[in-house]
């Protein structure tokens, strides 16, 4: 399912069931497929040329989605991560062993 580009509106127009399909649930469908082609509003599989990636700070990081990790800056500036059914954990950059 490809992606609906959404409509501009104005004042009067009918927003049914027809149009919330549409553009509303058709397109996160199409977000959720995963068939990502690179058109305009799939998104892409790959990230290329990624210099920077900026983390909120949270107190403690949910649990994320079978099979991912989630990553975040936790509140007192370390960087931590959890796994699906894990639990969280800090990354070190020294005092650890393998």
């Amino acid at each position: 399912m490809a992606w609906a580009s959404i409509p501009k509106s104005v004042v009067g127009d009918l927003v049914d069931a027809s149009w919330m399909n549409t553009y509303v649930r058709n397109n996160l469908n199409a977000l959720n497929s995963n068939a990502h082609t690179g058109a305009g509003g799939d998104g892409s599989a790959t990230l290329s040329s990624v210099d920077n990636v900026d983390l909120d700070e949270v107190s403690a990081l949910g649990e994320p989605a079978a099979g991912h990790t989630r990553f975040g800056a936790h509140t007192d500036g370390t960087l931590r991560f959890r796994t699906n059914g894990g639990y969280e954990m800090t990354v070190a950059e020294t005092g650890h062993t393998h």
